[in-house]
């Protein structure tokens, strides 16, 4: 647990690890924005923590911190860049930003070497998070009816959880990945109503509903 400082610096000194990844949080927005506690004492407090503790442990070459896609905000332009003005609209956002600006704010006072990654809208087996694509396919499998509000057009950077794993591998063997920031995505916007059509050619006969979204 990133909360407990001592404990983690134990854990530290005990396995002396070259590379670290900072992947402790609260795994959905939503449930950030209703546990704000637990979210900014993980995200925020939690990463402090970590970053304390690194800078006493020179062994360590390289740190990455995971982001969120949500530190952005309402999109102003797409495809967005890493340089996108950041605009988080609700908690989860905030402290993902709040964990970057720390993480910057060490490694330029005490020489952490950092790299910084913001993923999409993960998704793949054993995930039970109950996101967006889970809760659509098991609607599916079940013959539930799966609900598309404003006509499915919201879109998401779907990305596979192999595929932001295997970034984590690149940046963690790259000297080119110290001191940057990389959005992992799969780079193309799709819209809940494509995913729909996607799932529809695998499952038979699945009931849609639209819905338009409360004002």
């Amino acid at each position: 647990d990133i909360r407990h400082k001592g404990r983690l610096s134990k854990i530290m000194q005990d396995h002396k690890p070259d590379r670290v990844i900072n992947l402790a949080a609260i795994p959905l927005a939503s449930e950030s924005n209703i546990f704000s506690e637990d979210a900014l004492s993980l995200n925020v407090t939690g990463t402090a923590n970590i970053l304390e503790t690194l800078r006493d442990m020179p062994f360590v070459e390289q740190f990455i911190q995971t982001s969120s896609s949500m530190v952005y905000g309402d999109f102003k332009y797409t495809p967005c860049d890493e340089e996108h003005p950041k605009e988080p609209l609700d908690l989860y956002g905030g402290t993902k930003l709040s964990g970057e600006i720390l993480t910057r704010v060490y490694s330029k006072q005490y020489d952490i070497p950092y790299t910084i990654i913001r993923p999409s809208a993960v998704y793949g087996p054993t995930d039970v998070n109950r996101r967006v694509s889970q809760i659509f396919l098991q609607n599916a499998v079940g013959g539930k009816k799966l609900t598309l509000h404003n006509k499915g057009e919201s879109k998401l950077d779907f990305t596979y959880v192999k595929d932001i794993a295997h970034a984590f591998v690149l940046a963690l063997d790259s000297s080119r990945a110290i001191g940057e920031t990389f959005n992992i995505t799969r780079g193309e916007g799709r819209s809940l109503s494509e995913y729909v059509d996607i799932l529809g050619g695998i499952i038979p006969n699945i009931e849609v509903e639209y819905k338009e979204l409360a004002q």
